[in-house]
């Protein structure tokens, strides 16, 4: 929320040719402050956890880390802020997608050498460095200690920011909420398989995040003309349908095999049962990615917070009704049916929208094409699954290419 309302701020400042360097040092202010918050309260509530017998020593010092990771995570959010005010969002897509990409497969890699969580724990911090250093360095890291001498207000970027803020906090808390229930009721093990599978789901999540991040300012430009806004709506719909229909069929039927593959046969086979179920949440997620940046493009942020308020409650107590008798398989259900309900939401903010029956039409030819590859999938199913994802995907991509489902000119997002 504070880089999205610094990057708005910094662009009218940018147009007007002065100086950013105050902006920057408030945002960064807010930042800071915002880490000194949250960086005793993750430690106070693991120390809970721990002293209560729920969690491991192992586990506390691996939440520890992470907490520690949150500064230069807020640093490099910091600079990247001032890429959006440059509209220079194929840099920030960029590196968005290259962290997701290196704490995955550093992950993996620790994982793979017995790290455990504390691998993926210093995975995720060394990752976050990494975009610090990719975002920082081109800026010039002495714009850190100019900004402290030119002060600005904190208060207008907080309450430009607060309704952001606001919406990606419950967001985090939806998803993120049947890992605190499941915790203290089923123990570490079945929560590190959980949050293994989740994995996956956060490396293909950041293909919506690099791709309307990029397309963002163009549907701000189009925020007034329904036309050209659905056109840029369909276009990064069309590109997202057509990347999460063979990605759900394809993980749904090989899980088992790519789980082991991966992160090894003792992450089997929960860690596989929980990713076959979590990866159909994957085109609505998809789709609740681009229609809420689409709120945003139109300055009705603030519709949002009752949308992820309603979504949050019904994660919470749909997960509180169902974790304790059915464990992650109910958490990994709740995730799913907690997109269906923030679509919902979404959808009835939209409503008066004239071009939003026509996302429908761009998911309609990859679904039909994800129909044939499961078929290949399933005649298949001897082979390695290498293979026959390779042969799948191919006959799925020729199929949709066949039935003009998609083209090169889908892909032009940032022209």
């Amino acid at each position: 929320g504070v880089s999205s309302a610094a990057s708005d701020v910094y662009k009218r400042q940018a147009r007007r040719n002065t100086d950013l360097r105050p902006l920057f040092g408030a945002a960064l202010t807010i930042r800071l402050r915002l880490v000194a918050v949250s960086m005793p309260v993750m430690i106070g509530l693991a120390m809970i956890y721990w002293a209560t017998g729920s969690i491991s020593t192992l586990t506390l010092a691996t939440v520890t880390i992470l907490a520690i990771g949150l500064l230069p995570t807020a640093i490099g959010q910091a600079f990247a802020s001032i890429y959006g005010a440059w509209e220079r969002m194929d840099r920030r897509a960029i590196v968005s997608a290259g962290t997701s990409a290196l704490t995955v497969g550093l992950g993996l890699l620790l994982l793979g050498l017995g790290a455990g969580v504390l691998g993926l724990a210093i995975a995720g911090v060394m990752s976050g460095i990494a975009s610090l250093f990719t975002l920082g360095r081109p800026i010039g890291f002495h714009l850190l200690r100019a900004s402290q001498h030119t002060r600005t207000p904190t208060r207008p970027l907080l309450l430009a920011g607060l309704p952001l803020m606001l919406n990606g906090l419950l967001a985090t808390i939806f998803i993120q909420a049947d890992v605190l229930i499941l915790q203290p009721l089923h123990g570490t093990v079945v929560v590190g398989h959980y949050n293994a599978a989740f994995k996956f789901i956060n490396a293909l999540n950041s293909i919506p995040a690099a791709l309307v991040l990029a397309a963002f300012p163009l549907m701000a430009r189009a925020a007034h003309d329904p036309d050209d806004l659905a056109r840029w709506v369909t276009r990064v719909w069309r590109i997202l349908a057509s990347l999460a229909a063979p990605a759900v069929v394809l993980i749904f039927a090989h899980a088992e095999s790519v789980v082991g593959t991966l992160l090894g046969n003792q992450f089997l086979p929960f860690t596989a049962n929980a990713l076959a179920i979590l990866i159909w949440f994957l085109p609505m997620s998809y789709l609740n990615g681009t229609l809420q940046y689409v709120v945003i493009a139109r300055d009705r942020q603030w519709w949002l917070t009752p949308a992820f308020l309603i979504t949050t409650a019904f994660n919470i107590g749909t997960n509180m009704a169902l974790v304790p008798t059915f464990g992650f398989q109910a958490a990994a259900a709740t995730t799913i049916a907690s997109e269906v309900v923030l679509l919902t939401m979404l959808v009835w903010l939209l409503r008066g929208e004239s071009w939003l029956p026509r996302i429908v039409e761009p998911a309609a030819r990859p679904f039909a094409a994800s129909v044939i590859l499961a078929v290949v999938t399933w005649l298949l199913r001897d082979l390695s699954w290498l293979l026959a994802a390779t042969i799948g995907l191919t006959t799925y991509a020729t199929v949709l290419i066949a039935t003009g489902g998609i083209s090169r000119s889908a892909f032009d997002v940032v022209k």
